[in-house]
């Protein structure tokens, strides 16, 4: 390994990171184009150069031009240079959906550091975690809001050794995060004696974890650009495109990759919704006359209510969903009203995207698969025993590629749970693909329902569900039985709680799909929400205590 690739595994922060790519690897990667000898931000730098003067990001309280973007990542870099951090530490940022986030990721990268977001619903337990797992030495917290998070920070600063400042970010006053950038005055070359190489860890995607502990995935520069990039080749994203980032952008995920850094690298424009509400996302797509956007399916779902009111949606030409299915149901009403190609992104925060549907897809491949392979990437379906399963036979989903993450920051237990022997990354997900090579996602290996010796794969059901009018969200769980070990029980959201659903409405519409009578859920139970993570994707674990406490009683 060349010292250029050791130091992606130097610095306090990052003490043991997995490389899942090897040195001919990376050589086969820059070949191809997919991997750069530049980081994130010196490409949108680049943008600034050229168009100093265009939009590049803006939300309801800041609006940047790529000129000002770039000066205020500059400003923020030299305040984060001024507190101490320097290459290799780690800066922990909770922020709200919110311009900020690019200028804050590319001032922490410009000094070598390493970006971790922090999503703001979280409290003190999953911000300690982070903090303690990234070894942090800053943490910035929003100022505004129902909650004090500048006084949880201080209380974490107190069993913290290793987290020497925490700040407000926009607090009142000039000592605010933000109040010192706007007085800052940056030391050019000092700071571009820092430039980092895009092959070294600059970021980490945080996901909650099986035990409620949240899981550091280490991603470099290299590794996000390709991984936006496939999915900007996949819309056809360009310069002139305008982005609406409805998903949350403060995960680091889906809302911030599509949403935010892939419009800013092809410089395009990206306007990000700092609060949802299906109104202010209607209103943020059409006000700026969005030509992409990219949600989570709940929101899709929320778009589609027609108390919302006729929006003029016509420069619109693709919705991307993330982070979860969409039913096909609700993606064909989509593309219906919105008149745009509603495109599935199929991937996990730990090695992120294996493939994604097109623009040019067939409206069938669009509503009912998440797309075919993205360039680079190499996909196996693989049974219990890690055999390839045949065309049209479900398996488990691994992958391997340039996008995929260096492995857990810190966390070097959790690597061999996730990686094979030979780099492909066990999503967890059962999927069948088709003999044209699309993917279809039919459930958790986890989640799978065994009755009487027989599999029932929740995601063929779930979407089935969405096609009966009484439904607004629904999940199928298994429940214990003594004689068949499982069975199948529909938890359900209904439109109107006074309109009770029954199984003879649910077998109906099974009935007509042609699935067989195993598969139809044997208990139906109605619910005024069905738990998500911050992803998007349901909670079964919890849903399936809900429907159990329930049955019980």
């Amino acid at each position: 390994m060349s010292k250029k690739l050791e130091k992606a595994t130097r610095g306090d922060a990052v003490s043991f990171v997995t490389r899942l790519h090897t040195e001919e690897d990376a050589a086969r990667f820059r070949a191809r184009g997919w991997w750069s000898e530049k980081c994130l931000f010196e490409l949108v730098d680049e943008w600034a150069g050229r168009a100093g003067d265009k939009p590049a990001v803006s939300d309801g309280t800041y609006t940047w031009t790529y000129a000002q973007l770039r000066d205020h990542s500059l400003r923020a870099a030299q305040v984060l240079l001024d507190l101490g951090v320097r290459p290799g530490d780690a800066v922990a940022v909770q922020v709200p959906s919110s311009a900020l986030i690019p200028a804050l990721h590319f001032a922490v990268n410009r000094l070598g550091a390493v970006f971790v977001p922090i999503p703001d619903r979280w409290r003190a337990a999953e911000v300690e975690a982070v903090v303690r797992g990234s070894r942090a030495s800053i943490l910035l917290v929003p100022h505004a809001g129902d909650f004090d998070h500048l006084a949880m920070a201080g209380h974490l600063q107190a069993s913290l050794p290793r987290l020497t400042c925490a700040l407000s970010l926009n607090g009142d006053g000039g000592d605010s995060f933000m109040g010192r950038v706007a007085t800052a005055r940056p030391d050019l070359p000092r700071i571009a004696s820092f430039l980092p190489a895009p092959d070294e860890v600059l970021s980490v995607i945080c996901s909650s974890g099986t035990t409620g502990t949240p899981k550091l995935s280490a991603f470099s520069s290299n590794d996000v650009l390709t991984n936006i990039s496939q999915v900007a080749e996949a819309i056809g994203l360009g310069h002139d495109d305008v982005m609406g980032a409805i998903a949350p952008a403060n995960t680091g995920s889906t809302g911030y990759l599509y949403g935010v850094l892939g419009p800013l690298v092809a410089g395009a424009t990206a306007h990000v919704l700092e609060r949802w509400s299906p109104r202010a996302a209607a209103g943020l797509l059409s006000d700026h006359r969005c030509t992409t956007a990219v949600a989570i399916p709940t929101q899709i779902v929320m778009l589609m209510n027609p108390e919302i009111g006729a929006r003029d949606y016509t420069n619109l030409r693709v919705f991307l969903n993330g982070g979860a299915a969409l039913p096909a149901t609700v993606a064909a009403d989509a593309e219906e009203r919105m008149g745009c190609a509603v495109l599935g992104i199929y991937g996990a925060s730990e090695s992120a995207i294996p493939t994604c549907a097109r623009h040019d897809d067939p409206a069938d491949k669009r509503h009912t698969t998440v797309g075919r392979l993205v360039p680079g990437q190499e996909l196996r379906l693989v049974d219990v025993q890690g055999n390839h399963v045949p065309v049209g036979e479900p398996g488990e989903v691994t992958w391997r590629g340039p996008n995929a993450s260096y492995g857990f920051l810190n966390q070097p237990e959790l690597d061999k749970l996730a990686w094979d022997d030979s780099g492909y990354f066990r999503s967890g997900d059962l999927g069948v693909l088709d003999r044209d090579g699309y993917l279809r996602i039919v459930g958790r290996l986890k989640d799978m329902i065994l009755r009487g010796g027989l599999n029932i794969y929740p995601a063929e059901i779930e979407s089935l569900l969405f096609q009966i009018p009484k439904v607004r969200d629904a999940a199928v769980v298994g429940v214990p039985d003594d004689r068949l070990g499982e069975r199948a029980c529909a938890v359900v959201v209904l439109k109107d709680r006074n309109d009770p659903l029954e199984l003879n409405e649910i077998s109906a519409v099974l009935d007509a799909a042609g699935l067989a009578k195993f598969k139809h859920p044997e208990f139906v139970v109605a619910v005024e929400a069905l738990p998500r993570a911050a992803s998007a994707k349901l909670d079964k674990a919890r849903i399936q205590q809900t429907a159990r406490r329930l049955l019980n009683a």
